[in-house]
């Protein structure tokens, strides 16, 4: 059999639900599995999974059993029924790296009650709408700053005067100017003419480690061992960004030491950053640490991405640009400051609608997972409380194989496909997939597959040196865990609750035909698990396409062909976004 080493191309580049992955062992042998690895990370694999499969489906992905979720009814009951700690599908990972560098873990990888806690921290310094109103003045300072590069930035290379090339990668610069700036109260330099080598390089990390996670996330721990470059790859990233954020969060320590005591934060104004509220907190420095470097990661992709998108679908519908234009500068009086700004255009139907409607079609993050802590009434059917439970023991030649063999169905939920009927139970159904009572184990080998799984067939001449670690036969417990992803990519797309779904129409959202379900477009998730970023997000979005269209009319690049989204963890354009920005 001809085996092939993984690439991102295998990884990333499929358009099916199962994508054949080939993982390379020790640089020679090759185990091939049919991997969902589009069914797990793809938004427009969901799309596709629900038209073959209907709203609800059952996938594997290695050691993980995931029931998905594409209707935003079915959405709407799941999420009204979490606990108090909603736990979702973890960046394991991220967490993975926080225990062996000894960094304390920031809201992204927090579990349980150290993420509520964190949760309830941050939540007031972040979530009320006068909160991130507070930030208007600093973020004012860095979108004129971005006015400024994107004028410097023209006609750079080939093609018309006016043409910024890869305008994602200008506005990544943005968003992390941005979100260090309300974070940190420092000015990294991202939009000046040189940026400095260290931001560049907390830059390239943060890009970076979306595609390791994207790799490591498809391997089990072990296998770490034995294919070690994603894994060093994500670990390289983190601590890059960790040690950028320890400068800057020493600094501002250092800052606030040397501050009268009882200093009220008024009398900081458009000074004030997050970090000196954490620090008046009393939180440990550590936790300081993890919870800046981790927003600093967060708060870059949502407002680079669908501000890039913003302007895409703007310069393709100059009609709706041009009304927009007229809204913008209607509200905005000369002389208006960063603050009077920030809540004139709050209020302005058209140019939150556009920012609405961007954000259905290209969804920051195309897909939502929980981990169930109870058993969930979803439509006709019960999800099961999470249990890992042990699939053995299970007499294998080679551990890999296990793994391997889990990788492999991908079924549809319906009452005509049995085990499931109406009202029928998931963990029924699961217990008739192969899952072996501990009373009564079975004994396999790679010669005698799991009938539940199609056999993953490998050949007996692995490389010699792993013989030598697999010449004794393993007890391989295999422990499943139940997992339920929200299909948002797939509902924002749905004909049923957007007619023309893959048309760019803000007019949806101010009343032109029946209004959609409520969960079906959930770009900032909902309730307890919602976005801590969202109402910063909305007013950096806000804030920089008032200007950009003040200071110019956005153009397509001549002769350039659509441009669709894929994804790498988040989703993001397939290839560079260049945009004309000529002056007014």
């Amino acid at each position: 059999m001809q085996f092939s080493t993984i690439s991102l191309n295998c990884l990333l580049g499929s358009n099916h639900l199962s994508t054949c992955v080939s993982f390379a062992v020790l640089g020679t042998a090759c185990i091939r599995t049919c991997a969902h690895a589009r069914a797990v990370f793809s938004g427009k694999a969901r799309v596709q999974g629900a038209a073959r499969f209907g709203p609800v489906w059952l996938a594997s992905f290695g050691t993980v059993r995931t029931v998905y979720l594409a209707a935003p009814t079915l959405i709407e009951q799941l999420l009204r029924q979490e606990g108090p700690r909603p736990e979702r599908c973890s960046f394991s990972s991220w967490a993975e790296h926080r225990r062996c560098s000894q960094r304390a873990c920031g809201l992204l990888t927090a579990e349980g009650e150290e993420w509520q806690r964190l949760r309830s921290l941050l939540a007031p310094l972040l979530l009320r709408p006068q909160a991130a109103a507070r930030y208007a003045g600093t973020l004012d300072d860095v979108v004129r700053d971005l006015v400024r590069r994107l004028r410097r930035q023209r006609g750079r290379g080939a093609g018309p005067p006016a043409l910024v090339r890869d305008v994602a990668g200008e506005f990544y610069k943005f968003g992390l100017e941005g979100i260090a700036a309300v974070l940190l109260g420092s000015r990294l330099g991202c939009l000046e003419a040189e940026v400095p080598p260290d931001t560049e390089a907390f830059i390239r990390a943060v890009g970076s480690v979306f595609v390791s996670t994207l790799l490591t996330m498809a391997m089990p721990n072990w296998l770490h061992r034995l294919v070690p470059g994603p894994w060093g790859r994500l670990c390289r990233d983190w601590d890059q960004m960790f040690a950028f954020a320890q400068q800057h969060v020493e600094r501002r320590e250092a800052e606030v030491a040397g501050r009268s005591p009882g200093k009220p934060e008024e009398d900081m104004g458009s000074g004030a950053h997050l970090t000196y509220f954490l620090f008046r907190e009393e939180l440990s420095a550590s936790s300081i640490l993890g919870n800046v470097t981790e927003l600093l990661l967060a708060g870059v992709d949502t407002v680079s991405n669908t501000l890039s998108w913003a302007l895409y679908e703007l310069s393709r519908h100059p009609e709706v640009q041009t009304a927009l234009h007229s809204e913008i500068t209607a509200a905005l009086g000369p002389g208006s400051n960063g603050h009077h700004s920030a809540t004139a255009l709050s209020r302005l139907p058209l140019l939150k609608a556009v920012v609405k409607e961007v954000l259905r079609l290209y969804p920051v993050v195309p897909g939502n997972s929980r981990v169930p802590d109870r058993d969930i009434h979803v439509g006709d059917y019960i999800i099961p409380k999470n249990v890992s439970r042990a699939y053995g023991p299970l007499f294998l030649s080679h551990p890999l194989l296990s793994w391997a063999w889990s990788c492999s169905q991908t079924l549809p939920i319906s009452p005509s496909n049995p085990p499931f009927g109406v009202n029928a139970s998931l963990k029924d159904a699961m217990g008739q997939w192969g899952t072996h009572s501990k009373s009564s184990p079975r004994k396999l080998t790679h010669h005698q597959p799991e009938p539940a799984f199609a056999p993953v067939h490998i050949s007996s001449s692995l490389c010699p040196s792993l013989h030598l670690w697999t010449q004794t036969d393993k007890f391989v417990f295999l422990l499943h865990q139940t997992l339920v992803t929200l299909c948002h990519y797939a509902t924002s797309r749905d004909p049923a609750q957007f007619p023309e779904p893959n048309s760019f129409r803000p007019a949806r959202w101010l009343g032109e035909g029946p209004a959609p379900h409520a969960f079906a477009s959930l770009p900032f998730g909902f309730g307890k698990r919602s976005c801590m970023g969202r109402r910063l997000a909305e007013l950096e979005l806000q804030m920089a396409l008032a200007q950009i269209l003040i200071h110019f009319e956005v153009q397509p690049e001549p002769g350039a062909t659509p441009i669709r989204p894929m994804t790498r963890t988040v989703l993001v354009p397939e290839r560079s976004i260049n945009l004309q920005f000529v002056d007014r």
